[in-house]
């Protein structure tokens, strides 16, 4: 039985609206080598374990293209852009639903870690996921995104691609990748 994990970040709560994007990064076992080379690019690109918007743009630039380089990320970076609506959390489960079934086999364990979902959400979230034939593990919010890699990615790719809407060099790159 194949075990995925997958972590979920969204942004754009604050246009009230007019721009919500979901991302979704997917691993399986490798998540260890994975983390190791997610350090690497933190280090290398100087963003450190500092969240998207709290980095400057000449290091999300050096990070996502550290992060694009990747192979073992192939196939395994997701993300949707909503617009005119505000059906913030539904959005964040369709999505997740949309990767869930769109990567996994038959068979298989999804563990969802979500960030900033409270635990008095997290059976609802499981619930609504079970509702649209997504079978969960676990699902779990996330709390302090820092502290995770992969946490941090999921929360720059959703960052990159808001970035990209109104940003030449972030077009340019979510274009190529």
């Amino acid at each position: 039985m194949q075990k995925l994990y997958y972590y979920v970040d969204e942004s754009g709560q604050d246009t009230q609206g007019d721009f919500f994007v979901v991302s979704v990064v997917i691993t399986e076992q490798d998540r260890a080598k994975i983390i190791q080379l997610l350090d690497e690019a933190e280090l290398r690109s100087r963003k450190g374990r500092r969240k998207w918007m709290k980095s400057r743009a000449a290091q999300r630039i050096a990070y996502m293209k550290s992060v694009l380089a990747i192979s073992q990320l192939a196939g395994n970076l997701c993300f949707a852009v909503y617009r005119e609506t505000k059906e913030y959390l539904s959005r964040t489960v369709i999505t997740t639903a949309r990767a869930i079934t769109s990567y996994s086999e038959k068979k298989y364990k999804a563990v969802v870690f979500i960030d900033g979902l409270p635990r008095s959400q997290t059976q609802w979230f499981g619930t609504e996921l079970r509702h649209l034939h997504v079978k969960t593990d676990k699902v779990r919010g996330v709390r302090d995104e820092e502290s995770d890699p992969l946490m941090r990615l999921a929360d720059a790719i959703a960052g990159f691609v808001r970035a990209a809407e109104s940003d030449e060099t972030f077009s340019a790159m979510l274009e190529k990748a």
